[in-house]
């Protein structure tokens, strides 16, 4: 039943974001680019950043427009996935772009390599109000596959948080609605 509820939040969370767009869906039309204006790495350390992208995927291509990536560093054509490591601090900028047979966006980009990692607030879903003490594996895969499939990484959702009470986690029994504490 909660996994039920998880699955309807998030449907019920593009239905809304398809509302105020005025009926557009995800995965139609031309590209759009979302999500922040940069990212920030770690030097010497790998990351992957993925560009949160609405419109039609058939054919959907992602290519530097602008700029060039700093040396360690790649963006997949296909997924719209940059990857990759850069060993010193430094900002590189660059312009992305996503096309398909209905048209192209483009995007000036920042990746910020040094200590101001999560420049912007990081965008998700977390599950601890509908599935408490329930999560496993399944049901955290499950949620993550809903929020692709129902559109929600498009727009920008980036993050998956699933957390258990903390007395399931040592194997007491806790009261109800106190989250694990006595």
């Amino acid at each position: 039943m909660m996994r039920v509820v998880g699955i309807l939040f998030a449907a019920l969370a593009v239905v809304a974001s398809a509302a105020a767009q005025g009926g557009a869906r995800w995965d139609a039309g031309t590209p759009r680019i979302n999500g922040p204006k940069a990212y920030g790495a770690t030097p010497g350390r790998e990351f992957i950043y993925s560009f949160p992208t609405c419109g039609s995927r058939e054919g959907l291509k992602f290519s530097v427009s602008g700029g060039n990536l700093p040396p360690g560093v790649s963006l997949d054509a296909k997924s719209g996935v940059l990857s990759g490591r850069v060993e010193k601090a430094g900002e590189h900028q660059f312009e992305v772009s996503a096309s398909n047979a209905l048209g192209a966006a483009r995007k000036r980009f920042s990746l910020v390599v040094g200590d101001r990692r999560a420049l912007t607030p990081p965008m998700g879903w977390t599950s601890w109000n509908a599935f408490t003490s329930d999560v496993d594996q399944e049901l955290v895969e499950a949620t993550a596959e809903a929020i692709v499939q129902k559109g929600l990484a498009a727009p920008g959702c980036r993050r998956l948080r699933s957390t258990r009470r903390a007395a399931s986690l040592s194997g007491e029994t806790a009261t109800p609605g106190t989250h694990g504490r006595r």
